[in-house]
């Protein structure tokens, strides 16, 4: 198989942090170190993160198999970078739409923009390294105890062990594919909350996190996702008497944050990271010297 970089954090986001030489600086949390100078497509990627066997293709897509008879429709099952390209193909039209607020700073959204952006999110909730890791240590723990059992003399249900035994890709581009998951995140997002804009005219910029939607699914009474250094989609909780971060005049569609407001939004958003937060140096440098980072000095 050919050896591809696959980016669980989209290129053209990363680009969106970058300085004015083009290049991103990254903060490793658990070393408490720093990678300066980097080109986005050189960060936040696996080898053939998202490749899957013809026969792992089917499992993960199994809803629609019934639904690619049509031409335009056709699922090629026997393409390994099948995901990759649909991951591209979202990517592309919320490009579209990140490009055009970030161009003329008017955070209009039709419906159609707000569900091919909550499709983004969505996914991002199981395409990410965070993600990957869990499931396999998850699975490590649950082999280990099943084994335990075993050892003891204690009888495990075979097909108890079958479904732990496989640990592959399919089972997270299942999730991502689950349209019954989708439909639930939309119908959440979009019944509790409000779309806002976030304009950040401070010293300091947005981070980005390498596990950008963890806070979301807490139920969150404000969501910051940055899709630039100074810019970011804001999603306030409907109908409540005040938000985590932002204090006042929360219910304007664009938020004109003070430093203090981008800071919170950061740390919050650097608490949910993985391995790894990206933006600029000195921003980084402010997160790195933190309270939540401190065991790591």
């Amino acid at each position: 198989m050919d050896y591809t970089k696959q980016h669980y954090i989209p290129q053209f986001l990363l680009k969106n942090f970058v300085d004015s030489d083009g290049r991103l600086s990254v903060y490793l949390i658990k070393e408490n170190g720093f990678l300066s100078n980097q080109l986005p497509r050189n960060v936040a990627h696996m080898k053939n993160m998202y490749d899957l066997s013809k026969e792992d293709l089917e499992k993960a897509l199994v809803f629609f198999k019934d639904l690619s008879s049509g031409s335009e429709n056709k699922i090629v099952y026997s393409d390994v970078k099948f995901i990759e390209k649909y991951f591209s193909r979202v990517e592309s039209s919320v490009n579209e739409i990140f490009d055009r607020i970030l161009k003329t700073d008017l955070p209009f959204l039709t419906n159609d923009e707000k569900l091919i952006i909550l499709i983004f999110l969505h996914d991002f909730a199981f395409r990410t390294k965070f993600y990957r890791d869990f499931r396999s240590t998850t699975y490590d723990k649950i082999n280990n105890l099943l084994d335990s059992y075993k050892d003891n003399g204690l009888k495990v249900r075979d097909e108890l062990v079958n479904s732990y035994q496989k640990n592959d890709n399919s089972v997270e581009l299942a999730s991502i594919f689950d349209v019954s998951s989708l439909v639930d995140f939309a119908n959440t997002v979009l019944a509790n909350y409000d779309f806002h804009y976030a304009v950040n005219e401070q010293c300091i910029s947005f981070i980005l996190s390498d596990n950008p939607t963890l806070n979301l699914h807490t139920g969150i009474k404000d969501f910051c996702f940055p899709i630039s250094s100074k810019r970011a989609i804001l999603l306030i909780k409907k109908n409540v008497n005040t938000t985590f971060i932002i204090r006042k005049q929360y219910k304007q569609l664009i938020q004109n944050l003070s430093y203090k407001d981008v800071h919170g939004y950061n740390l919050i958003n650097a608490a949910s990271s993985h391995e790894q937060i990206y933006g600029d140096k000195r921003t980084l440098k402010i997160i790195s010297h933190c309270a939540i980072f401190s065991e790591l000095e």
